[in-house]
């Protein structure tokens, strides 16, 4: 097989992952391997915190895993985030060149904060914003390093495979909420059975909880009902990961 019938194989595979953990690690393999790059990372936008957090990355030692600590950069901060904040691409052949960023743009200054490890001594550079479907909201970045050389071709490659991502992002992300609502409909299937007019209300409710408990994956599940003693206070009915002791001593005021 030709390394450019690998290639596109390999792009395939990309377009057709739906896994997301695996669909980056396809990303950042790919782009390292297809730009002669040491090392390739992925960012992704935090939809709360609107940091671009890392994902996945090539530029770490074999023996490694991801850090505990989370990696991300504010919109604006270091390069990933300087491409973040313009959507712009950008291709630097020594990132430690103060003067080189000033002529790009006075505010990009390298923030050292994360830098792949390579087997390579270069220091060049290339990045490119993940760009949604509208073509301005920015959804990552991807980037590359540890290069001896990018020039405009590399730059169309790594843009070509962002816009592929985008779309895999997509339909990966597409693929987890009809999971999701699978697994949700048989969580209401569930419940649905265990309400038998035959068992006792405190038996059923025991039982709804901790089917909820178990469907949305928590540590616990409290049912509350309206106090018989009094319509404006809610008392402990049911329970499920806390301690029967607890069921019917707690109570909330309404309102």
């Amino acid at each position: 097989m030709s390394q450019r019938t690998d290639f596109d194989q390999r792009l395939l595979e990309i377009y057709g992952e739906l896994d997301g953990d695996r669909l980056m690690e396809l990303v950042v393999s790919y782009a390292r391997d297809r730009l002669n790059a040491g090392g390739s990372s992925i960012f992704l936008r935090d939809s709360i915190t609107g940091r671009y957090v890392l994902r996945t990355t090539t530029g770490l030692f074999e023996s490694e895993k991801m850090p505990d600590e989370r990696i991300e950069y504010e919109v604006g901060e270091g390069l990933t985030g300087w491409i973040a904040k313009h959507g712009t691409p950008l291709r630097i052949q020594d990132v430690q060149d103060r003067g080189a960023l000033r002529r790009i743009a006075k505010d990009l200054v390298w923030s050292k904060k994360f830098t792949e490890i390579s087997p390579q001594p270069h220091k060049a550079y290339l990045g490119v914003p993940i760009l949604a479907r509208d073509g301005d909201t920015v959804l990552g970045v991807l980037r590359v390093s540890g290069g001896e050389h990018f020039d405009t071709q590399d730059e169309e490659q790594l843009r070509h495979v962002a816009a592929m991502v985008c779309i895999a992002i997509e339909n990966s992300q597409r693929y987890e909420q009809e999971k999701r609502r699978a697994r949700y409909f048989k969580l209401l299937v569930d419940i649905n059975g265990e309400l038998n007019p035959r068992r006792s209300v405190s038996e059923m409710l025991a039982a709804v909880a901790g089917r909820v408990r178990k469907g949305f994956r928590t540590e616990a599940c409290l049912i509350h009902l309206r106090s018989e003693e009094d319509v404006h206070r809610m008392r402990s009915r049911a329970a499920s990961g806390l301690p029967e002791t607890e069921i019917g001593n707690l109570e909330y005021k309404m309102g």
